[in-house]
C-alpha cells in the first residue's frame, strides 16, 4: 500500500474494528507497508502526533510503531523490512520532543520504544538521546510533566546496567552518562526533598501535587540504583551525606500527606515504593560499598527495625516489608565496625518482632493455596519468591546467622520450642499456622546451604533436624489427609512435604522408608498443591544416592510390596480419576 498519513489513518481505525473481517484486511495492509524499509514509522509517528485524529486511533499507532519497532530495529537496514539509516536518524531526531508532547497513554507506549532502541543503540549509536533528556530536566523551574517525563524516561534507559557485568566496554558508558547527568540527577533530588517535606504539601489542595513529587522522588532514587550498582561513582562518593541523610528522613517520615498512602489494603501508596526504593538502595551499599555507608546503618537499621515493628500485614505493604528485612539481611551479613546488631537484646528483638511476624502464613497465603496453586507453588518450590515476606524472613536469619550463629540459633530454637508448647495439641486454624511456622524456621535455621538438585547441603550441627521430623512431623504425617475445608492444616501438610525434601540428604534411611507411602498417599488428593509436592518429593528421595553413588534408600525395601503398591496404587488411582473428569 502507498504509505500516506490520510490512508494509514483509515487503515488503524479500521485495526480498532469489531468485525474480525475489517480488522484482518487492515491488518494485512500494515504488514504489506512494513517491506517498505521504515517508511511507515513516519506516517504513524504523525498520526500519534496529530491532535485532529480520535485519542482511540493515536494510541493504535503508538503501539503498532512500539511493536514494528521491536521488530524491525535489531534487523540490519538493508534486510527485507528493515529500517533505513535515514528513517532511524529521524526517528532519533524527533521521538524524544514527541514521546513528552503527547498525552500520557501516548507518552508510555513511545517511552517503551526509546527504550528498546536505547537498549540497542546508547550510548555510542544515538548520542543526542542523553543531552536532550538533560535539557528538558533543566529548563524551567517548576517541576514540569515534560521533567516528568523526561526523567522516567531516563530511568527507562538506564535501567539496562542494573542487569549488566561490570566490564571496561559498560564502565565507559557509565563515565559518559556520569558527566552529563550526576549533577542535574543530585539538583533534583536536593529540589524534590525540599518541596516534598513542605508543610503546605499536606493540605489537601495540594494532594495532586504531592503525588506527583512522590512518584518523581521514586524514579530518582531508581536511577541512583541504576547508576550505583556497577561501581561506586566518584561524585555520588563525594556527595553521600546529602543521599543518605535524605534517605534517614524518608524512612522515618511519619507525617505523610494523605495523597501517598496506600489507596487499599493491597495497593502499595507512593510512601511505601518510596520507602522500599530506599533500603534497596542502602541495601546495595551494604553489599558493595559498606565504607560509604557505614556511618550511617545504626541509624538506618535502627529506622527500619522501627519501620517493619509498626507496619500492618496487609498486602499494600509486601514490597516494603520485604525490602526492609532485606536490607537488614544485607546489614547483617557484613561486619562493622560498631555493628548494630551486637547492641543489647537486638538479635532478640529482631527475630521476635520482624522474622517471626513474617514467617508465619496469612489470610491470603492460604487463599493463593487454594485459589491460586500454581503462583503459590511457583514462588514456593521453585524459589521464586524473592519477594515475599516469608522468603525474605528466611534469607534474614541466614543473613544474620553468617555473624552471629550460635545466639541466633539458640534464639529460634528456643521460639520454635514454646510455640509447640503454646499449641499443644490444638487443632484450631491457628495452632495450624504456628506449627507451619515452626517447620518453615527450622529451614531458615538449619539449612546453611542448599541446592535444587540436593536439597540441603550444609546443615546447622545446633539442630537436630531428624529428632524434629520425628518428633513433630512424623506424627502429624502419619494422620488422615486433611479435608479441603482444613485449609491451614492442608499448608502444614505441604510444609512437612518441603521439609523432607529439603533434608533429604539428611534423614536416615529409616525415616524415609517409613515415610514413603505415607507421602504416595497424598498423590490422590485433589488439593494441587499437595499432590504436587507429594509428587516432588517421591521424584527426589527415590533418585536421592548416598556417599558411594548408591541409592540411599535400599532397591530390595524400595520393591518391597507395601511401598510398590501403594505407589502403584496411588498412581493408577490418579490416572483413574483424570480419565473419569475427561
Amino acid at each position: 500500500m502507498a504509505v500516506n498519513q490520510a490512508e494509514l489513518s483509515q487503515v488503524m481505525t479500521a485495526t480498532l474494528s469489531p468485525d474480525l473481517n475489517v480488522r484482518r484486511q487492515a491488518e494485512e495492509k500494515l504488514t504489506q507497508a512494513e517491506s517498505a524499509g521504515g517508511v511507515l514509522t513516519s506516517s504513524l509517528l504523525q498520526l500519534v502526533a496529530s491532535g485532529n485524529e480520535q485519542l482511540a486511533v493515536r494510541l493504535a499507532s503508538s503501539i503498532y510503531f512500539k511493536n514494528y519497532i521491536k521488530r524491525h530495529w535489531p534487523e540490519s537496514p538493508d534486510e527485507n523490512g528493515g529500517i533505513s539509516e535515514e528513517n532511524r536518524n529521524l526517528i532519533k531526531s524527533h521521538l524524544v520532543d514527541l514521546m513528552l508532547s503527547v498525552p500520557a497513554p501516548l507518552m508510555a507506549q513511545l517511552r517503551e520504544s526509546i527504550k528498546i532502541i536505547s537498549d540497542l543503540d546508547f550510548p555510542a549509536g544515538w548520542p543526542t538521546l542523553l543531552p536532550t533528556l538533560v535539557q528538558r530536566l533543566t529548563s524551567g523551574s517548576d517541576l514540569s510533566d515534560a521533567q516528568f517525563g523526561a526523567l522516567e524516561t531516563a530511568a527507562t534507559v538506564f535501567e539496562k546496567y542494573r542487569y549488566l557485568v561490570r566490564s571496561n566496554e559498560v564502565l565507559r558508558e557509565l563515565q559518559y552518562i556520569l558527566k552529563e547527568f550526576q549533577e542535574v540527577h543530585l539538583a533534583l533530588y536536593r529540589k524534590i526533598m525540599q518541596e516534598i517535606f513542605s508543610p503546605t504539601l499536606r493540605e489537601a489542595s495540594q494532594a495532586a501535587k504531592a503525588a506527583k513529587l512522590a512518584k518523581l522522588l521514586v524514579v530518582e532514587l531508581e536511577i541512583f540504583y541504576d547508576l550505583n550498582v556497577v561501581d561506586i561513582p566518584e561524585y555520588y562518593e563525594d556527595n553521600s551525606a546529602t543521599w543518605f541523610e535524605g534517605f534517614l528522613r524518608l524512612l522515618e517520615w511519619q507525617d505523610v500527606p494523605a495523597a501517598l498512602k496506600a489507596p487499599d489494603d493491597k495497593t502499595p501508596g507512593a510512601i511505601e515504593n518510596l520507602k522500599a526504593q530506599v533500603c534497596r538502595n542502602v541495601a546495595l551499599y551494604a553489599d558493595k560499598y559498606q565504607e560509604q555507608v557505614e556511618p550511617y546503618i545504626c541509624g538506618v537499621v535502627k529506622s527500619v527495625w522501627t519501620l517493619l515493628v509498626s507496619t500492618s500485614p496487609n498486602g499494600s505493604n509486601d514490597q516494603l516489608v520485604s525490602a526492609g528485612i532485606k536490607l537488614l539481611s544485607s546489614a547483617a551479613s557484613t561486619k562493622w565496625t560498631k555493628s548494630p546488631f551486637e547492641e543489647a537484646n537486638s538479635l532478640q528483638a529482631i527475630c521476635e518482632h520482624v522474622v517471626l511476624p513474617n514467617i508465619k502464613l496469612r489470610d491470603s497465603d492460604v487463599e493463593d493455596f487454594f485459589d491460586n496453586p500454581t503462583e503459590y507453588i511457583r514462588r514456593d518450590m521453585e524459589s521464586a519468591d524473592q519477594d515475599t515476606r516469608r522468603r525474605a524472613a528466611m534469607e534474614l536469619v541466614k543473613g544474620l546467622s553468617k555473624l552471629y550463629e550460635q545466639q541466633v540459633t539458640d534464639i529460634l530454637v528456643r521460639y520454635v520450642q514454646m510455640l509447640l508448647q503454646s499449641v499443644g495439641t490444638s487443632t484450631t486454624e491457628d495452632a495450624w499456622r504456628a506449627r507451619d511456622a515452626c517447620v518453615y524456621l527450622i529451614i531458615a535455621t538449619a539449612a546453611k546451604a542448599q541446592t535444587r538438585s540436593k536439597g540441603a547441603s550444609i546443615v546447622n550441627s545446633a539442630v537436630d533436624v531428624p529428632a524434629f521430623f520425628e518428633q513433630q512431623l512424623m506424627p502429624e504425617l502419619s494422620q488422615a489427609i486433611p479435608a479441603e475445608n482444613e485449609a491451614s492444616r492442608a499448608v502444614l501438610r505441604a510444609s512437612i512435604l518441603k521439609y523432607i525434601a529439603v533434608f533429604r540428604q539428611h534423614l536416615p534411611v529409616e525415616q524415609l522408608s517409613r515415610a514413603l507411602p505415607l507421602i504416595a498417599s497424598h498423590i490422590r488428593t485433589p488439593v494441587t498443591v499437595l499432590h504436587t509436592y507429594a509428587a516432588h518429593c517421591l521424584t527426589v528421595l527415590l533418585l536421592l544416592k548416598g556417599p558411594n553413588k548408591q541409592h540411599k534408600i535400599p532397591l530390595d525395601l524400595l520393591r518391597q510390596n507395601v511401598i510398590a503398591g501403594a505407589l502403584w496404587r496411588e498412581a493408577l488411582s490418579c490416572v483413574g480419576a483424570a480419565t473419569c473428569r475427561r
